[in-house]
């Protein structure tokens, strides 16, 4: 009989150790949630930046971390029902659905943080490309002015070239509007020497 109760003791002991152990995990797991959901407080309207998708990559990594600590002690309890009580035995049963439902969480939080490091390494190639197209005012004018026949001196391309960098787009606008500014002055300079001419006639 004392034997009996000993043995009862082990196998309780066993079981409330999984149970303890789990209900850890889940305790962790309530506070990174926590922590998830502060940053999506702190950088709201802006969660697509650079510091915000950084900052969840690391959460999910350590959230991810945690289920797959989760999932082993699951399989252990599993394990470990299974041999004492049986496969089919309720207690065994409730450890398999646990596991099932801790590996459904895992695949979620793989899948999120790939996306999101697919999302960082996307912004970092689109600021590489762009940092790659950055050009001076000067030059982008120039090349404009070019197209409408006016030749900008040394002296106004120097000065152009003094003026912060901008991208590509943005300076194409400016050098657009510039040239085109240029382009009137022009026109209206030979309408001018043509009615110059004509009065001389």
């Amino acid at each position: 009989m004392a034997t009996r109760t000993a043995k009862l003791n082990i196998e309780v002991g066993g079981e409330q150790q999984y149970k303890q152990a789990i209900s850890e995990i889940n305790r962790g797991n309530q506070v990174l949630n926590a922590e998830m959901k502060k940053l999506a407080e702190q950088y709201k309207g802006n969660e697509s930046s650079m510091e915000a998708m950084r900052a969840k990559s690391d959460l999910l990594q350590r959230q991810l971390l945690q289920q797959r600590d989760k999932i082993e002690t699951l399989r252990a309890a599993l394990q470990n029902a299974a041999t004492k009580y049986g496969e089919a035995d309720r207690r065994t049963q409730s450890w398999r659905t646990q596991l099932l439902n801790a590996e459904r969480d895992e695949i979620k939080l793989q899948r999120a943080l790939e996306e999101t490091n697919q999302d960082i390494e996307a912004q970092g190639e689109a600021s590489e490309e762009t940092a790659g197209k950055m050009t001076t005012l000067g030059d982008q004018v120039s090349s404009l002015a070019e197209k409408f026949g006016i030749h900008l001196p040394d002296s106004v391309k120097g000065a152009l070239d003094n003026v912060d960098v901008f991208s590509a787009g943005t300076v194409a606008a400016m050098g657009a509007a510039a040239a085109g500014v240029a382009a009137v002055e022009l026109a209206i300079k030979a309408v001018g020497a043509g009615i110059q001419a004509v009065q001389k006639l």
